[in-house]
């Protein structure tokens, strides 16, 4: 329904002017947030993508200073990065692409919120790609940390990047020692109450404090408290699914294993 109505407004748009940019650059941006939708969903987004960025093209053309059009184009990267190591495909391509678009943002602001979060989480793609051909890759985690770390000191409240934070703590928290674990799964759970106090309902947010709050479970020595940590998970996954049932594909798998685990601890042993 939206796709529709932005198809439509641009044929409004350009009907009035062909050569104004900004037909073409919020044109280019549904269809980019599309594409990260489409591929949260487990739905192929490179029709979305191709839309996108046919259109990004035309908006560089007439103009080179919208930070909007940056923000966007690095998150259409973003999406092409992520397919394609989901695909087993090299995506070093589609990452130049994102540096070129975040070098452009920074040109224009160079402490913009929006980009320095995609800036971490461009690194989360080199990490799995790294980990998709058995290479080390706790520098490029350690990156996104440094990198999400600097989005939420921006004087600008944006939730996206105290998720981000959140995510990056998780992925970190995965292939450490059991000391690291711990200390990365709070200062995790930390940054998500942070993004929690600016938005209750921030989906994502609440399916990472979901995950943060399993992989605690997991670490649980006391059965009774392995089981109350695995509800509250199971809770929270819970509430992320009911603000968006774009979170199924990712997160089903996870809601089955924080069911298991409230249920029985021994379960998962």
């Amino acid at each position: 329904s939206l796709l529709s109505r932005a198809d439509r407004n641009f044929a409004s748009c350009i009907a009035i002017n062909k050569q104004e940019a900004n037909c073409y650059d919020n044109y280019f941006q549904s269809y980019a947030r599309a594409a990260n939708r489409e591929l949260l969903a487990g739905h192929d987004p490179q029709p979305s993508l191709k839309r996108a960025l046919d259109n990004l093209a035309l908006t560089r053309k007439l103009s080179n200073q919208l930070i909007d059009a940056e923000q966007h184009a690095a998150l259409a990267h973003l999406v092409q990065a992520r397919d394609l190591v989901l695909h087993k495909q090299d995506p070093a391509a589609a990452l130049a692409q994102i540096r070129a678009d975040l070098a452009a943002c920074f040109g224009i602001a160079a402490q913009d919120v929006v980009c320095r979060t995609l800036a971490a989480q461009a690194e989360w793609v080199v990490a799995d790609w790294q980990a998709s051909l058995n290479q080390p890759s706790a520098a490029s985690l350690n990156a996104a940390l440094t990198k999400a770390l600097l989005a939420t000191q921006s004087s600008e409240p944006y939730p996206d990047a105290w998720q981000t934070l959140a995510a990056t703590h998780l992925r970190l928290a995965r292939s450490a020692p059991s000391k690291r674990r711990s200390l990365h799964i709070a200062q995790g759970v930390e940054a998500v109450q942070r993004l929690l106090a600016i938005n209750p309902h921030h989906a994502l947010g609440l399916a990472t404090h979901g995950e943060l709050l399993l992989l605690r479970a997991e670490s649980e020595r006391d059965l009774v408290t392995r089981q109350q940590t695995a509800r509250a998970a199971l809770q929270a996954v819970q509430e992320a699914l009911q603000h968006d049932s774009f979170l199924s594909h990712s997160y089903a798998p996870l809601l089955q294993t924080a069911r298991v685990q409230a249920s029985d601890p021994e379960n998962s042993e």
